[in-house]
């Protein structure tokens, strides 16, 4: 039976740096949606602030994410998934294995930062410049499809004066602080209904 990770939060939480180490940690394979959505809409040569186009190739990412989720395999799905959403709802609930959801914790004030820096890094695909509050409240709904466990990021992104040189801290203090925060025993609760070898951490 697949075991499948689903990152979920606030967009800009810290989910794609936390999916990406704790899939290497796992040996499970990574899907991010907007990694798809980047790589189409260059392929498709866009240009900063094509919206329509945005929408689109975003279209054909969700399509693509959601085929290779149930292509089988042990997965840690990256994207921001809405249970308020009824196609992303139908999509969730067709997944097949033993799910566990990973939340993202930070502030609101903290996520609305990093997504306006990470708007600011050569991100030609990303149509919203900020995270307003009504959009980010359907993000605070659980996916309620599995265990949770809660991660806060302790670890803040750093400003510079330019924004292409916004610095992150590497995957791997990231991983080890997500242990100390979610607290290990509610983590390998979760991973354990995963079926993950309990050595993890």
């Amino acid at each position: 039976m697949a075991r499948i990770v689903v990152m979920s939060g606030y967009p800009a939480a810290g989910k794609s740096s936390l999916a990406r180490a704790l899939a290497a940690r796992l040996g499970f394979t990574y899907v991010s949606k907007d990694g798809m959505l980047d790589v189409i809409f260059r392929a498709m040569q866009g240009a900063p602030g094509d919206h329509a186009l945005s929408l689109r190739c975003g279209t054909a990412a969700w399509e693509i994410f959601w085929a290779l989720s149930r292509a089988g395999g042990d997965l840690v799905l990256d994207s921001n998934i809405k249970r308020s959403d009824p196609y992303e709802a139908t999509q969730l609930a067709r997944l097949s294995g033993r799910i566990v959801e990973l939340r993202c914790d930070c502030p609101l004030e903290l996520a609305q930062r990093r997504h306006r820096e990470r708007a600011a890094l050569s991100r030609p695909a990303q149509r919203m410049q900020e995270l307003e509050p009504a959009r980010a409240a359907h993000y605070e709904i659980p996916l309620a499809s599995a265990p949770s466990c809660v991660w806060t990021p302790p670890v803040r992104w750093t400003s510079t004066s330019s924004p292409r040189r916004c610095s992150r801290p590497s995957p791997e203090p990231r991983l080890a602080a997500v242990l100390r925060a979610a607290g290990k025993a509610v983590y390998r609760a979760a991973l354990r209904d995963a079926a993950v070898p309990s050595s993890i951490g």
